[in-house]
C-alpha cells in the first residue's frame, strides 16, 4: 500500500508507471524479510545497531548521482554507500534499501533509506538518531522532488518499522551479495 506522500505524487506525476530508480541501476540482489507489528521502544538503539550492521555487512555503492539531487553531497562528497536491500515480499521487487555513508572518522552524518513501490520510489534523508531530515519521491520520467517533513514523518515511521523488526532476520541471512556476483 502506498503512503499518503507517495499517493500525493502519484496524483501529481499521472504518467508514472513503474518506479524506475536511480539505486535500481545497481541491480542488487534484495534479502527477503517479513514484516510485523513493532513495538517502537528500542527504534534508536535497533537504528544504531542497523547502522553498525550495514556498516559491516553492506555492499560498498557509489550513489553520486542520487547524493547531488538529494542535496547531501556536500556532507559526504564522495557519495561512497554501504548498503543493504530487503524485499518485504518474496518475489516481488519492491525493496527497502538501508544505506549508510562510508566516512572516514566513522561518524555517520546521514543514513539514506529507500523503499520503491510499483509506481513510486521513497527516499529518506535520516539522521542517526533517527530522526527525519528530509524525504524525496521519485517517479519514471521525473526528477527527485522534495516532501513536506509532515507527510514524510509516516512514511519515516514505516521505514523504521519494516527494519527494526527485520534486523535479526537480517542478520540470519546466509550470506548477502549483489546481483551481479560482485
Amino acid at each position: 500500500m502506498l503512503s499518503q506522500a507517495a499517493r500525493h505524487w502519484v496524483r501529481r506525476v499521472p504518467r508514472a508507471i513503474v518506479c524506475v530508480a536511480t539505486l535500481i541501476a545497481f541491480s542488487f540482489a534484495p534479502a527477503r524479510a517479513e514484516t510485523a507489528a513493532s513495538d517502537g521502544q528500542n527504534a534508536e538503539a535497533s537504528f544504531s545497531a542497523l547502522i553498525e550492521f550495514v556498516q559491516a555487512s553492506g555492499w560498498r555503492v557509489n550513489l553520486q548521482t542520487v547524493c547531488g539531487k538529494l542535496g547531501v553531497a556536500h556532507l559526504t562528497p564522495e557519495c561512497a554507500f554501504k548498503q543493504i536491500s530487503v524485499e518485504a515480499e518474496a518475489g516481488r521487487f519492491f525493496p527497502h534499501g538501508f544505506n549508510v555513508p562510508v566516512v572516514p572518522t566513522g561518524d555517520v552524518p546521514y543514513v539514506l533509506l529507500f523503499h520503491l513501490h510499483p509506481l513510486v520510489g521513497e527516499f529518506l534523508i535520516v539522521s542517526p538518531r533517527a530522526e527525519l531530515i528530509s524525504l524525496h519521491v521519485r517517479s519514471k520520467g521525473s526528477d527527485y522532488e522534495r516532501v513536506a517533513n509532515e507527510l514524510g514523518q509516516r512514511v519515516l515511521e514505516a521505514e523504521l518499522r519494516f527494519w527494526t523488526l527485520n534486523l535479526d532476520g537480517v542478520k540470519a541471512l546466509p550470506k548477502l551479495e549483489r546481483r551481479d556476483g560482485r
